[in-house]
């Protein structure tokens, strides 16, 4: 009896035990920025979220007043192309970009 009532609390503590998923992953390239990498950025995001779906800090290329602009390496032909964004106060305010 006592070991069917082990059995069962085992049992029923890892039916409520809750699941661990990894969530969605944005970037599928580690230090490099792809076209839809870049398509996915909005104004208005934030610098974090940025990084985040870049999946690298990129470079400072200026900073200004409230204004600091970013280069990253972008993964297709990285020596001929270029990935830009400007954020104003910490927020995207333009981008653009050459995948030569």
């Amino acid at each position: 009896m006592r070991r069917s009532l082990s059995a069962i609390a085992a049992a029923l503590a890892i039916a409520v035990t809750p699941v661990l998923v990894a969530g969605p992953v944005h970037a599928d390239t580690s230090g490099c920025v792809t076209k839809s990498e870049f398509r996915a950025v909005r104004k208005g995001f934030n610098m974090d979220r940025v990084h985040n779906r870049f999946d690298t800090a990129g470079r400072l290329e200026s900073q200004f007043g409230g204004y600091k602009s970013r280069e990253y390496r972008a993964c297709r032909h990285p020596r001929y192309s270029y990935v830009s964004v400007t954020y104003h106060h910490g927020r995207v305010d333009s981008k653009s970009a050459y995948f030569g």
